[in-house]
């Protein structure tokens, strides 16, 4: 499969975790096959729209957002975007960020 489809099954997982649904959950919102979402979702399978739709409808998002990757951002991108995030806190927020960065990196 390409790396396409490997990246929106990958967007594909992390949305229906976030909403907290399993694999057979989400396929059965949707009505499609759970072994072809399991598929698609390791990127396995292609998608077709009807299929996308279906997806993107039970998990209440635009189909636009199955194919958005902007979480897969390099590292200099993140850390650009942490600098600009942390340049716009305020004096309460950078302390909250200080914490959790020490936490998350212990």
């Amino acid at each position: 499969m390409s790396d396409f489809s490997k990246r929106v099954g990958k967007r594909i997982r992390v949305l229906r975790l976030q909403k907290g649904l399993s694999l057979d959950g989400l396929a059965e919102i949707a009505s499609v096959n759970g072994k072809h979402l399991g598929k698609c979702e390791r990127g396995q399978a292609n998608a077709t729209l009807e299929f996308i739709e279906k997806v993107a409808t039970a998990l209440d998002v635009e189909p636009k957002a199955l194919f958005d990757n902007a979480h897969e951002k390099d590292r200099k991108s993140l850390a650009n975007q942490l600098k600009r995030h942390i340049d716009d806190a305020e004096e309460q927020d950078l302390k909250l960020i200080s914490r959790i960065i020490t936490a998350v990196l212990k």
